[in-house]
């Protein structure tokens, strides 16, 4: 009686532990996606990739660009995207760096990032850095922006 509690408990203990051991692996795995979300953002503005760029966005994201104006879905996103990138962005290059990442929840990370536009290496006079925060969820196992809201950093007066 005695071993079979000991083998019970052992074996309790062991699939407890291989459970923690793979949620801590997807965990990890989740964060690296996650953490490739700015630099894959960066690829695509810099080389002027619409699709790519609204690939990382959900169906519906709720999108909302430095100056206030405000985009609906992943169409809209890469339609709009497409028009600067031929237009007043041709030519440009940003910079995204991760600033901060927090699961608020295993299938919702909240990210804020900061981002300069340069043309040329110069940075663009009209265009100030920004810190974009963005909602990143989980959706049929793919993690994709749903609200990006990119906000102007305001030079102190």
């Amino acid at each position: 009686m005695k071993t079979a509690i000991l083998i019970t408990t052992f074996l309790l203990a062991f699939v407890s532990v291989q459970s923690v051991s793979a949620q801590t692996k997807s965990e990890s795995n989740d964060e690296k996606t996650i953490r490739m979300i700015p630099e894959t953002l960066q690829e695509a503005w810099n080389n002027a990739d619409a699709d790519k760029w609204a690939a990382l966005f959900s169906e519906n994201a709720d999108y909302t660009v430095w100056n206030g104006f405000h985009v609906d879905g992943r169409a809209a996103i890469a339609d709009g995207h497409r028009r600067i990138w031929s237009t007043i962005y041709k030519g440009t290059k940003v910079h995204f760096m991760l600033k901060k990442l927090e699961f608020l929840k295993p299938d919702l990370v909240v990210m804020r990032m900061s981002a300069a536009l340069s043309k040329e290496g110069v940075q663009i006079k009209d265009a100030p850095e920004t810190t974009p925060l963005a909602i990143v969820q989980k959706i049929d196992g793919k993690w994709q922006i749903t609200y990006f809201q990119n906000t102007p950093i305001l030079a102190d007066k």
